[in-house]
């Protein structure tokens, strides 16, 4: 063993031979061991900026050198063996269409029809396919009839049922009735489309007859309207007035412009705010909102001018905005009083005014049937009428000219009597009694046509106004009683032309009526009972009758478009 041993340890030992490791090139390194083979010339250049490494020459070579190689490596292959197709099986075959002009069918008709499978192709080519279309589509049937949120949907009463791809477009048009497509989301090609009909429109009415220069330019606030439809009225809801800021608590009062080139909604909410709001029927972006800190405004009231705005509420003075200079001031309202009275005689609240048309003088109603007579331009008292009952309501007289030296101003009192006021001698010319009972407010339209008296009963009556000045002896009858409401009248505005007459109790839910004034008859399509109404505390119509704005309890002031006036105008 001691042999083996020797001879093992004599062993003479082999050298370990190294191996060898192959050095890697950091990447984009010229020195590298890969080859330019299957890189062209842009792709060098890319790695040579991008990792700072000279351009090697000869590169162009080898990439040509291996382009020759690919090519000559395919020089054997078949023509069938070049291509192959890399598209996943469809579930059934579909045939590529022919030319669709050839055929006879329209290139635009993707535009107007519903989304096809995906099986099948469009007959429009510039119409996107969808990115995913269910088939079970096909095979719903949806009930339209039984919801009520859903009733819009239908083209006529007496349907009931659709498909479920008939649902989704007709959602699709409901959507796009409240939300119009954008200027910038429409096609190139519509867009020139819409333009090319415009300018045939103008050139059109350039072919048109000259109208005879002797009757003169037509003024379009001033032209007749068509008569309005008794039966029905067609009404679309547009985004809420008041969307962009909405109040925080319930709406006291709300007012359109009276400019029609002005469109501007002022809403006064019980949050101590004032809001003024551009009405395009889209976003009716915010203008400008005037906090009064000191005035709850129960009312706010543009001046006949337009140039300024009366804020009032439960307090004994008023606050005048001006609307050129943004500046507010602050006038007292107080009357003559006697030193030694025990009643204090001064007014707590000055939120039941009115102007007189031309807008020289403001009746501010105060305490004990006291009407107090303001001169606007120094918006002091320059007299006071004296009511044998609370004054709950006044209005002005519009054929005459209303000022502190003349005109005719009517009242109504807590006892539901009528008193037309001569405001120059501050004596009643004639007063009579309303059948209602207890009256709440008074409202008459410019055209001097109508008047109308609601009650605490719900009673609106209605009346002619040559009626009214009926002598002193005799008192006028209504022309009609209309008890659709069954609380309090709160609001009532008749529209500019005197063709609708509002309604409004915010006592009971949903307490609103349109009346249509020469047939003495609510319209019997609008409001529905799905009419998102709530409270009604102020309505109003804009200069030409094109929006109905509707203030609630809830801060919200709905906007709705009356097609008639709109398409008239």
């Amino acid at each position: 063993m001691s042999a083996i041993s020797i001879s093992a340890i004599n062993k003479p030992r082999r050298k370990k031979q190294r191996q060898r490791k192959q050095q890697v090139a950091p990447l984009g390194d010229g020195q590298a061991s890969h080859t330019y083979e299957h890189k062209d010339d842009e792709e060098l250049r890319l790695e040579s900026v991008l990792f700072g490494t000279p351009l090697t020459a000869g590169s162009s070579s080898n990439a040509q050198a291996a382009t020759t190689r690919e090519d000559t490596s395919m020089q054997h292959l078949l023509d069938d063996e070049l291509f192959f197709d890399d598209s996943a099986p469809t579930p059934g075959t579909f045939q590529l269409p022919t030319d669709p002009v050839a055929d006879g069918q329209d290139t635009n008709q993707g535009d107007v029809t519903a989304l096809r499978a995906v099986s099948s192709l469009s007959a429009s080519g510039s119409r996107k396919k969808a990115a995913w279309v269910d088939p079970d589509d096909n095979q719903l049937d949806v009930s339209i009839a039984s919801d009520r949120r859903l009733r819009k949907l239908r083209n006529s009463a007496a349907e009931d049922t659709v498909s479920g791809r008939e649902y989704e477009n007709r959602l699709r048009r409901q959507f796009e009735k409240v939300h119009p497509v954008p200027e910038w989301a429409i096609s190139r090609s519509k867009r020139t489309r819409r333009t090319s009909s415009a300018s045939s429109s103008n050139s059109e009415s350039e072919d048109e007859p000259e109208e005879d220069p002797t009757t003169g330019p037509i003024d379009v606030a001033a032209a007749p309207l068509d008569a309005l439809p008794p039966t029905e009225i067609a009404v679309t809801r547009l985004r809420d007035a008041n969307q962009a800021a909405r109040s925080d608590g319930p709406v006291n009062s709300i007012e359109f412009h009276p400019s029609a080139r002005v469109p501007v909604l002022m809403v006064a909410g019980a949050d101590k705010r004032v809001r003024l709001f551009n009405v395009d029927g889209l976003t009716n972006p915010l203008l400008q909102t005037l906090h009064t800190p000191t005035l709850p405004p129960n009312k706010a009231t543009f001046h006949p001018s337009g140039t300024s705005v009366l804020l009032a509420g439960p307090r004994p003075f008023v606050c005048v905005y001006d609307l050129q200079s943004s500046r507010v001031s602050t006038h007292q309202v107080s009357g003559r009083t006697q030193s030694n009275a025990k009643v204090d005689t001064q007014d707590r609240a000055c939120d039941v005014n009115a102007f007189s048309p031309d807008g020289r003088t403001l009746a501010i109603v105060g305490r004990q049937g006291r009407v107090r007579l303001l001169d606007w331009a120094s918006v002091s008292v320059v007299g006071e009428i004296k009511a044998s009952a609370t004054v709950k309501s006044v209005w002005w007289h519009a054929d005459n000219g209303a000022s502190v030296t003349g005109g005719e101003m009517y009242t109504l009192d807590a006892n539901a009597e009528i008193c037309a006021w001569d405001t120059r001698t501050r004596r009643c010319l004639r007063r009579w009694r309303d059948d209602s009972g207890y009256g709440t407010v008074i409202a008459a339209e410019g055209v001097g046509r109508y008047t109308a008296i609601g009650s605490k009963s719900g009673i609106v009556n209605v009346y002619d106004t040559p009626s009214t000045r009926s002598p002193p002896d005799s008192s006028p009858v209504p022309l009609k009683t209309l008890p659709h409401l069954t609380t309090a009248v709160t609001s009532l505005r008749f529209n500019h032309d005197a063709q609708i007459l509002a309604s409004a109790s915010k006592t009971k839910k949903d307490q609103l009526k349109l009346v249509h004034t020469k047939t003495l008859t609510t319209f019997a399509n609008w409001p529905t009972s799905g009419t998102p109404l709530g409270h009604v505390t102020a309505i109003d119509f804009s200069t030409g009758s094109d929006y109905l704005a509707i203030g609630n309890t809830r801060g919200t002031v709905l906007l709705y478009n009356l097609r008639h006036y709109a398409v008239a105008r």
